[in-house]
Parts: structure tokens; sequence; C-alpha cells
């Protein structure tokens, strides 16, 4: 009996996975890892960016409603109807607001005026390849547009053309910001 017994069932001297299949799992792994991760990146910058818009609507409409009251566009932050009290002055001059920030690390925002009436919000380390954030310019009767620091060797479209899928070609290029039409 008990050799129909044996016969019956394989021995287990040949079960498991030999080394090829192994290394096949791996390598597989290691192909749909290298696909997913970029993807998942862009989409955590997206995201990262999509907080800025309240902040820069904001911006964008105390600078639209000083414009109406005064025929011209602010060229201080703190001449807006914003509130800057959240956050720490970057840039000042005669007492002109340029420039100003909140937070650390991925979560930091600064907002800073560019140009004649051009706002703009980063969010992140806005130095660095590959971020960026909102802005627009009232003078090129543009809606918001994605915007990227220009002044330290930040390499151009780096994060609007490869987060954010805008065109080639910057909209405005001035005072250290690049700004591209959004799709």
């Amino acid at each position: 009996m008990d050799k129909i017994y044996q016969k019956s069932f394989p021995s287990n001297k040949n079960a498991g996975f030999t080394l090829i299949e192994l290394l096949v799992v791996v390598l597989i792994i290691g192909i749909l890892a290298a696909i997913a991760l970029p993807k998942y990146e862009k989409a955590v910058k997206k995201a990262r960016v999509v907080k800025l818009l309240p902040i820069i609507e904001n911006l964008q409409n105390a600078q639209k409603m000083y414009y109406l009251s005064n025929g011209k566009y602010a060229s201080c932050l703190n001449d807006l109807d914003f509130d800057l009290s959240s956050f720490s002055i970057r840039s000042e001059s005669d007492g002109c607001i340029t420039s100003a920030s909140k937070g650390t690390g991925t979560d930091a925002i600064m907002v800073q005026r560019s140009g004649s009436g051009a706002l703009v919000a980063y969010v992140g380390n806005y130095m660095v390849s590959g971020n960026g954030g909102y802005g627009f310019n009232p003078l090129t009767n543009t809606p918001l547009s994605c915007a990227e620091y220009a002044c330290h060797a930040v390499e151009e479209g780096s994060f609007c053309h490869d987060v954010m899928g805008t065109s080639q070609t910057p909209i405005l290029s001035s005072w250290c910001v690049r700004l591209f039409a959004l799709p």
C-alpha cells in the first residue's frame, strides 16, 4: 500500500521554482517599476501644484481689482488685497514686498511679482529643475499659465513641458520667470 501511495503523488524534491523562473519574475517587476516610477513622480508633482490654484487665483483677482481702482497693475505684493500674514517676506525694498514664502521642503510655497503686473506662485524648491507652479501676466491677456523659475540653472521646460504638458515656447520669459500656456 505504501508503494501505491508514493507513486500517485509526486515527490517533494522537484517542488519550488527554478533560478531562471525567479530571475524572470524579478526582471518583470523591475521593468514595471521602471515604467511606473516616473509616472508616479509626475502625478505627485501635479498634485502638489494643485494646492497653488486658490492662491494664484486670489492674487489674480487682487491684481485685477487693483488695476480697476488705480489704472495700473501693482508692483508690490503688499499693495494687493491679499493676505500675506502667513508668509515670510523674502524680498523687500523701500517697503515694497516683491517675494514671500511659507512652509519648507516639498510643501514650501513662494509667491512673487515678476515684471509689469505678472505674478507667480511656486511649490517646493522652485530653484530645483523639475519644480514649478502657476503664474499669469495680465499684459498678455493670458489666463493662468504654467510657471518656472528661470534664474538658477533650471532647465527650460523641466516642469512645464515634462509635468504639465505645455508647449515648447514660453509666452513670457523675464525677471527669472518663464510662463508657458497651459494646454
